[in-house]
């Protein structure tokens, strides 16, 4: 997983888990999570001159010397190690961006899909950037599009995609053929 957070995103932590099994190193990705001053992530903080990703980070905080649980990436540079990530808690989309309420027809604006009965905005999130996509649109309040391109229809207005999500009702999944849609981070 090469996710990090976005230079200039002051306080946040892009965070993985670093858990030890009998085959060797299980990584996971956790999610993003707030950061402080007085950090989540408090055994050790290395800053790299060339640009800092997960990998590296992972290794700086798995060495022998520190076997730290778990890392974080910050700043593009940055690198966190500690036992505790969720202190002050996570940050919503993972820095994904909304783009608006946009229209969509059986020829699919975002091509990939995926239903569940659980579905969440952070699931559709989740699954479309594992699948390597730049945007995800959720609909329905259950199905997740993924695709390059999302604007194929036109943009509605916001009421359009103000049905719940089956997973959290407290969230907006879209419409009847109508995308929330949002921009992924970008992989490093």
């Amino acid at each position: 997983m090469t996710l990090m957070s976005p230079p200039g995103q002051l306080c946040r932590a892009v965070v993985v888990v670093d858990e030890y099994s009998n085959r060797g190193v299980f990584t996971e990705y956790v999610g993003c999570y707030t950061d402080r001053s007085a950090r989540t992530l408090n055994w050790y903080f290395y800053t790299s001159d060339d640009a800092m990703n997960v990998e590296k980070c992972l290794s700086i905080c798995s060495s022998q010397d520190l076997k730290a649980p778990y890392a974080g990436v910050q700043y593009g540079k940055q690198c966190f190690c500690g036992d505790t990530y969720d202190i002050y808690g996570q940050v919503d989309n993972d820095y994904a961006e909304y783009m608006g309420c946009y229209r969509d027809q059986s020829a699919r604006a975002l091509p990939e899909y995926k239903q569940t009965d659980d579905m969440t905005v952070r699931k559709c999130l989740k699954f479309c950037y594992d699948s390597g996509h730049t945007y995800a649109g959720v609909q329905y309040s259950k199905q997740c599009f993924c695709g390059s391109d999302y604007n194929k229809y036109g943009q509605k207005k916001a009421e359009d995609c103000a049905s719940h999500c089956v997973g959290n009702d407290q969230q907006n999944c879209g419409g009847t053929w109508r995308n929330s849609v949002y921009r992924l981070p970008p992989t490093c």
